[in-house]
C-alpha cells in the first residue's frame, strides 16, 4: 500500500473503507494504480524516499480467509491433477498419429507431415513429456542437500536466507554470471514465487546483517520484484498487449525527460536529436511475426524454443531451462534478446514458454521483463544483447556452455566453444556421437557477426580471435 501510494503521489488506502478488521483485502484493481510512474528507475527512487517497509507479519495460529476474498472451498489440486489435461491431449495426439501412420507409413518421411504435427508452444510430445517427468521428480524426491534450491518450504526458505545473508556470503557473491550454481546467487526466487518467503523477511534479514551494505543489492532486487508486481496490476490486460501503448503516463515521463535535458545546457541540441530519433523509432511499429506465420518463422521458433539456434550461450540456457526449470537472469535476457531483437518473433510466445518451463515463474516479473526487452514496455532504455560477446564476458572460461552443451564439452579451446561454426575440427567424433543430433555444429539462425559487439568485431578482424593465448577471454 505504501509503495503504491508513494509511486503515484497519493496516500495508502485499503479497498473496502468500512470493512471489518478481519476483511482487509488490498485493492489491486487497475484504477488503483492509475497515474503511477511506469519507469522502473523513477518508481524505485519514489518508493525509497516516500514509503516505508512494514514489519514482518507474525505467523497466525490459524488461517481464516477474509470474507471479501471469496475463496472457493475444496481440495488443493495435486500436480498430477494439474498435468492430467496435458497428458490426455498428448495421448490423443499420439493415438491419431499412430492411426495415420498405420494407414500411410510413408508419411513419417514427409517433411510437410513433420511440420504439420500438432504441438504445444512449439514443443514436441517428447519434450512436453520430459518437462512433466522433471516436475514430478522434483516433487517426489527429497532435497539432496541443505542448499537444494528447489525444495520449497518455509523452514528451508528461512535456512537458505540465513545462510546467504551470513557474513561474507551475499557481500562476496559474484553476480551477473551465466552459471548461478552455489552461492553466486541467493536462490530465493522459488521461495518468493511460492510464498514460502516474503520480501519483508528478506529486507529485515539484510538490514540486520553485520554487513548491511554488502546486502544492499539484494534489497534492490526486492524493489525490482515489487515494481514488476505493481506494474502488472497497473497494466491489467495491457500487460499482454503485443504493441507498445503510449498512455498519459508515458507522455508525462517523456515531457519530464525533455525538461531535464533542457537544463543541461551544452547537451541540449544533442539530446533533442536523440529524442527525435527515439520518437521516430516509437512511431514505427515493430513488425512482429507469429511463430506459425510461415515455415521460416516456425523453424526459427522451434530452434529457439528447443535450444538449437547454433548460438552456444542461448542453446545452453534453453537446455538448462528444459532440464531444471531454472536459469540465471543473465542468460534469460540473452534468450529474450535473440527472440525479440533478432528474430522478431512475437515476444508473448517467448513469455508463454517461460511461464510453462520456469519453476520460479511470476507473471509480473516474467511478462514485465519480456515487455522491457522487446521494446514495448514503458522504460525508455533499449536493450539488445550480442550473445557471443555476452558469453565471452559472463562465461569467460566457457564452463557454463560446456556444462549444458555436450557437443562442446570436449572442445580443445575456448575459442571453439564461443564460435564453434568457425572451428569444425574441434568437434570430436565422440562428442558428436554422444550428442546424437549433431553431425557437425549447426549454422546459427542469424548471422553470427550480429552477435558480436563493435569492440569484439574489431578484435576478431585484427587478431582472428576472441580469447587470449591462455584460452581465457581477453
Amino acid at each position: 500500500d505504501d509503495a503504491a501510494g508513494a509511486a503515484r503521489g497519493a496516500s495508502p488506502s485499503i479497498a473496502e473503507e468500512g470493512a471489518a478488521p478481519h476483511c482487509r483485502c488490498v485493492d489491486v484493481s487497475k484504477e488503483r494504480f492509475r497515474g503511477m510512474t511506469k519507469v522502473m528507475g523513477d518508481w524505485r527512487r519514489s518508493v525509497r524516499t516516500k514509503a516505508n517497509v512494514r514489519p514482518v507479519t507474525p505467523t497466525p495460529e490459524k488461517f481464516d480467509p477474509p470474507s471479501c476474498c471469496h475463496l472457493p472451498s475444496g481440495e488443493m489440486p495435486s500436480l498430477n491433477d494439474l498435468l492430467e489435461p496435458l497428458r490426455s491431449y498428448l495421448r490423443e495426439q499420439t493415438a491419431r498419429e499412430e492411426e495415420l501412420l498405420n494407414r500411410e507409413p510413408w508419411k513419417k518421411y514427409d517433411p510437410e507431415y513433420t511440420r504439420a504435427r500438432r504441438s504445444i508452444l512449439g514443443l514436441s510430445a517428447d519434450s512436453l513429456s520430459a518437462v512433466m517427468r522433471r516436475a514430478e521428480r522434483r516433487q517426489s524426491s527429497p532435497p539432496q542437500h541443505p542448499d537444494d534450491v528447489t525444495h520449497t518450504s518455509e523452514s528451508h526458505a528461512q535456512n537458505r536466507l540465513d545462510h546467504f545473508t551470513s557474513p561474507s556470503i551475499a557481500a562476496n557473491a559474484v553476480r551477473n554470471t551465466a552459471d548461478t550454481t552455489g552461492d553466486v546467487s541467493s536462490h530465493l526466487s522459488h521461495h518468493l514465487a511460492f510464498g514460502t518467503l516474503s520480501p519483508r523477511t528478506v529486507y529485515r534479514a539484510c538490514r540486520s546483517n553485520d554487513d548491511p551494505e554488502g546486502c544492499r543489492w539484494l534489497i534492490g532486487h526486492m524493489e525490482m520484484r515489487d515494481y514488476f508486481m505493481f506494474y502488472a496490476w497497473g497494466e491489467g490486460a495491457d500487460l499482454f498487449r503485443l504493441e507498445k501503448k503510449m498512455d498519459d503516463g508515458g507522455r508525462r515521463s517523456a515531457k519530464n525527460a525533455r525538461e531535464g535535458g533542457d537544463r543541461k545546457g551544452k547537451q541540449k541540441q544533442k539530446q533533442k536529436q536523440q529524442k527525435k530519433k527515439k520518437k521516430q523509432r516509437e512511431r514505427e511499429p515493430i513488425q512482429w511475426k507469429s511463430p506459425s506465420s510461415s515455415s521460416e518463422a516456425r523453424s526459427q521458433w522451434v530452434a529457439w524454443s528447443t535450444g538449437a539456434t547454433g548460438l552456444p550461450l542461448v542453446d545452453a540456457a534453453m537446455t538448462e531451462l528444459h532440464r531444471t526449470g531454472h536459469c540465471s537472469n543473465r542468460v534469460r535476457q540473452n534468450c529474450a534478446s535473440l527472440l525479440t531483437k533478432d528474430l522478431r518473433l512475437d515476444w508473448r510466445a517467448g513469455a508463454a514458454l517461460f511461464r510453462f518451463l520456469l519453476e520460479d515463474h511470476e507473471t509480473g516479473a516474467n511478462y514485465g521483463n519480456w515487455r522491457y526487452f522487446s521494446g514495448v514496455g514503458h522504460d525508455p532504455k533499449e536493450r539488445r544483447f550480442r550473445t557471443v560477446s555476452q558469453a565471452r564476458r559472463y562465461d569467460p572460461e566457457c564452463a557454463y556452455v560446456r556444462k549444458w552443451m555436450p557437443a562442446l564439452r570436449d572442445a580443445r579451446s575456448a575459442e571453439a566453444v564461443l564460435r564453434p561454426w568457425e572451428y569444425p575440427e574441434e568437434m570430436t567424433d565422440d562428442a558428436v556421437e554422444r550428442e546424437g543430433r549433431y553431425s557437425a555444429w549447426r549454422a546459427p539462425v542469424v548471422d553470427p557477426a550480429t552477435q558480436l559487439t563493435w569492440h569484439d568485431t574489431e578484435r576478431v578482424k585484427e587478431t582472428g580471435l576472441l580469447v587470449g593465448d591462455d584460452g581465457l577471454s581477453i
